[in-house]
This record gives C-alpha cells, structure tokens and sequence, in this order.
C-alpha cells in the first residue's frame, strides 16, 4: 500500500486511499479462512461502495463520515436495491 503521513496536532495520521483500504479488509478476511463464496460476497459489495465513493469524490478514509454512510444507503436505494439488498452492503461496511 502506498501510505501517505502527515503530522496533524501532535498525531501521526496515515492516509490510504479507499481501494487501499478494500484491498486490505479483502486480505483480512481471506486470511481469516473465510470460504470463497463469502470472500466474493464481499468484494461484490464493496465493488459498489468504491463506486459511490467515487462518485462522491471521497479518496482517503479519513473522508468518510457517518453522514456519506447513510447517503450510500439511500443511492442503494435509488438504483433500485430492496431493503434486504441494501442491509448486505451495510453489514459488509460494518463489518
């Protein structure tokens, strides 16, 4: 991964991009022993979050706020997801 640091107020902050981080929650999991079918699960529905966040012009994680989460359910919804749909992709973001 290509970290980026930069000092803020006396704190180190590290900046990933968002695929970055998709990359390495994908990687967590795999070596969790997860089964392939969940692995492609999750890569499915983060294929969408990565979209919406760049549609939403968010590139590092340290962008993301509670407030673009609960935009992301609601662009689920426009382009058509059930309510079933849309809790998959939230319990992979909490995930």
């Amino acid at each position: 991964m290509s970290e980026k640091r930069y000092v803020d107020e006396q704190r180190i902050i590290s900046v990933f991009s968002m695929l970055e981080w998709v990359e390495a929650f994908i990687i967590d999991r795999k070596s969790r022993g997860l089964s392939p079918n969940t692995i492609t699960f999750y890569r499915k529905k983060m294929r969408n979050f990565l979209q919406y966040c760049e549609i939403s012009q968010i590139h590092d994680i340290q962008e993301l706020k509670a407030t673009d989460i609960r935009k992301y359910i609601l662009w689920l919804e426009s382009k058509g997801h059930n309510k079933g749909g849309v809790h998959a992709h939230f319990r992979v973001l909490r995930t």
